[in-house]
């Protein structure tokens, strides 16, 4: 069914209360769908939106304007009352030359913030002026969002042009309760509108176009959703224009209030900073005179109290001196006998250090190696440097002491020299005091501010206060020199108790260590003992040795001697068997020669024999020489080593091995004792003489052995010998005379 237009006239108020005559032609308005109806409802709710928030952003510019201007004028009174109490002060700055630059910039730059002020009232009112037409151009929108709502709602009668009032009116817009589907186009264009509280309006409105003009493309293109009221564009336009006019006047209100509120800004802080100017240049004036005298009176007490800490640190610096010098006297001379404990463990050490290389090597290496030993050594360094360190801290106490007392001179003397200035300012403020104490001081300071301000500032005028600065500047100086005065006696003590310690301390660990060297001494000294010992019973050893060669010897040439008697029997069987048997001359040959052979050992053997007894006797004399000088020697050390003289002189053993262990304490200062024991142990030419008499008593025995071989073999010759000249003796008797001459001429020839 085709649409039949239709002529109707719309009587709109606007929000000036003027009456607009609209004329509309539009077909049957029963024809639009609910699907029609909806949409349009969706378009003009986000029309509404988007010109509601740029007419509330409008409205707040008027409003924070407005209270601009309300601030300007309470302002203005306040910069005229304190533009006049600035003349009043500046009055009394030029009478007392104090500060008067300082007012006059302070009133240069009140006169500054109420331009500024003004300034920002003009800026206001411009901003006032341009929101106001913003809001104008927002009710163009409302009017064309207003008469689309009309034609669909068939609504004839006059509106008054407001938000609330054209948001009603576009809710009674039906759409039969269903569900729309228009795109949603409301709530895309709120939240594009609620943009504009956080970015510029500049670009919120080239925004805001674009969105309206997509989304009214949008919702055209929808023809089944599309009403006939909005095909001319003229609705969208019109929504368009205002929301471009609005924003343009709204950037115009913008910058305007922004240059209002920093004009403003500037003026509430240049005024802030000019008030308290005037103040402290105000209170500047009644505080000069006070702090002065004030100054003056705190001047007097902390010169008495200066003076009350001098004289305690005067007395303890007496109390000191004393102290100081006795700890000079004592580290001194704990220091010589660290230094000489020093000494003695380390010749100590030394003394048996030197017995390391002879003979005593395995016994000493092991002690020099020794924990003991070491800590002792450390021990007595340790005790020396502690010593030492405490000679140096008494002696800095005593230079120090002494300084401590040269500056308590000065400081005195400087104490009378302020009590004199101060006394001189006092007279020059007319302040009538008995004592220069700071409660009477500050009393009558009190009983002059009670009278009028100007006589409180004369007699400020009078007051030399250059004079009172450098008394200040004398207080501050000898207030550091009394402290560090004071902390001068502090080190002092510190430095003396340090002595003290330190010297108690090198004392201490000099005992020990001269305990702990002792110990180690007697140590070396049981084990050079025991070296001495095994020397002494390896003596014993070869005595044994000598002895027993000895008593070898003497048993071979016995026996030697017996085989030469057996020898002289057997050449007496000989001469008898040849008296006898005169032929039996040629059967002893070869017992001649074992006979011979015999004697030739014979004569060897008492070579050897002679020999042995000769390197005996001689050893055994220096084996007993030798450990008897050990034995002497080693007493003599022992006597010397001995702390004790008592017990030293009962030491009357005969040998080295009668003793377990060394006697205890030692006398350190007897080490150097060590070195009568060095060339003890050297009984390397004993043994070799030793070794040497048992090779001749192993060839006396070799020879006593060939000896007797030669005589047995002689003897058997014998026998050989007298048994053949028998034989041939009886066969003589038996054989005829030709064959003994035969015989004989065989012989012979």
């Amino acid at each position: 069914m085709s649409a039949m237009p239709c002529t109707v006239l719309v009587f709109l108020l606007t929000a000036a209360a003027h009456v607009g005559l609209v004329q509309l032609y539009c077909a049957n308005a029963d024809e639009a769908t609910p699907k029609q109806k909806c949409a349009a409802k969706d378009v003009l709710r986000g029309w509404l939106i988007v010109v509601n928030k740029t007419y509330v952003r409008a409205e707040g510019v008027v409003q924070n304007a407005t209270q601009v201007e309300e601030r300007a004028r309470r302002f203005r009174a306040d910069a005229s009352a304190a533009l006049a109490a600035a003349q009043k002060v500046l009055k009394a700055s030029k009478l007392f030359s104090v500060g008067t630059a300082q007012v006059e910039k302070s009133i240069r730059e009140i006169s500054r913030s109420m331009e500024l002020v003004n300034m920002s009232v003009k800026e206001a009112t411009n901003a006032t002026a341009a929101a106001k037409q913003s809001k104008e151009s927002v009710i163009f929108g409302l009017n064309s969002i207003a008469l689309a709502t009309k034609v669909i709602v068939k609504y004839y009668s006059g509106v008054y042009l407001s938000v609330s009032n054209v948001s009603e009116l576009v809710e009674r817009i039906d759409s039969k309760g269903r569900e729309c589907s228009s795109g949603n186009f409301s709530v895309q264009l709120k939240d594009q509108a609620e943009k504009l509280d956080v970015t510029s309006v500049t670009e919120w409105k080239e925004e805001m176009v674009s969105m309206v003009n997509k989304t009214y493309d949008t919702f055209k293109k929808n023809m089944s959703a599309f009403h006939w009221t909005f095909r001319d564009g003229e609705k969208q336009e019109d929504v368009l224009n205002a929301i471009r006019n609005a924003t343009e006047r709204l950037i115009v209100a913008v910058d305007s209030f922004d240059a209002a509120s920093k004009a403003e800004s500037e003026a509430l802080e240049v005024f802030r900073n000019v008030t308290n100017e005037i103040q402290r240049a105000n209170q500047t004036l009644l505080n000069s005179f006070r702090q002065n005298v004030s100054g003056l009176c705190s001047f007097l007490e902390r010169r008495a109290k200066l003076r009350g800490r001098l004289v305690h640190q005067i007395e303890r610096q007496e109390k000191l001196v004393p102290e100081v010098k006795g700890a000079v006297k004592n580290t001194g001379l704990i220091h010589a006998n660290t230094s000489s404990s020093v000494a003695l463990v380390r010749g100590a050490r030394s003394s048996v250090e030197s017995l390391n290389h002879a003979g005593y090597h395995v016994a000493i290496s092991g002690w020099l190696k020794s924990r003991d030993v070491t800590s002792a050594t450390q021990s007595s360094e340790e005790a020396a440097e502690a010593a030492q360190l405490a000679v140096r801290v008494a002696r800095a106490a005593n230079a120090s002491v002494m300084e401590a007392a040269c500056e308590a001179t000065v400081i005195t003397r400087g104490l009378e020299d302020v009590k004199e200035g101060l006394t001189r300012r006092l007279n020059e403020t007319k302040l009538s005091i008995t004592n220069l104490m700071f409660s009477e001081c500050n009393s009558s300071l009190h009983d002059l501010l009670a009278r009028s301000w100007e006589d409180a500032l004369n007699s400020s005028m009078q007051l030399n206060v250059t004079a009172l600065l450098e008394a200040n500047k004398t207080l501050n100086v000898l207030e550091a020199q009394v402290t560090a005065h004071d902390n001068k006696l502090e080190d002092v003590d510190r430095s003396v108790k340090a002595a003290v310690g330190g010297a108690e301390n090198a004392t201490r660990l000099s005992r020990e260590a001269v305990m702990a060297v002792q110990d180690a001494v007697a140590e070396a000294v049981s084990r050079v003992m025991r070296v001495l010992c095994a020397v002494v019973t390896k003596l014993r050893a070869l005595r044994g040795r000598l002895m027993l060669l000895d008593g070898f010897a003497r048993d071979t040439k016995d026996n030697v001697s017996a085989l030469v008697v057996l020898s002289e029997t057997t050449r007496h069987k000989m001469d008898d068997a040849t008296e006898r048997m005169p032929d039996a001359t040629e059967y002893f040959g070869p017992a001649e020669v074992e006979l011979m052979l015999m004697a030739k050992a014979v004569a060897r053997v008492d070579r050897h024999y002679a020999a042995v007894v000769e390197g005996a006797s001689a050893s055994l004399a220096n084996n007993r020489d030798v450990a008897a000088s050990i034995n002497a020697t080693f007493f003599h050390f022992l006597r010397n080593i001995s702390s004790d003289a008592a017990a030293s002189s009962h030491l009357s053993s005969v040998d080295v091995c009668d003793f377990a262990r060394a006697p205890k304490p030692v006398n350190l200062r007897a080490v150097s004792s060590f070195l009568t024991l060095r060339n003890l142990t050297d009984i390397g030419a004993l043994e070799d003489a030793t070794n040497k008499i048992r090779e001749r008593v192993e060839k006396l025995r070799v020879l006593s052995r060939k000896a007797a071989l030669h005589f047995e073999k002689a003897n058997a010759a014998v026998e050989a010998a007298l048994r053949r000249a028998q034989d041939d003796a009886t066969k003589l008797r038996c054989v005829p005379l030709y064959r003994h001459l035969l015989g004989v001429l065989r012989l012979g020839w």
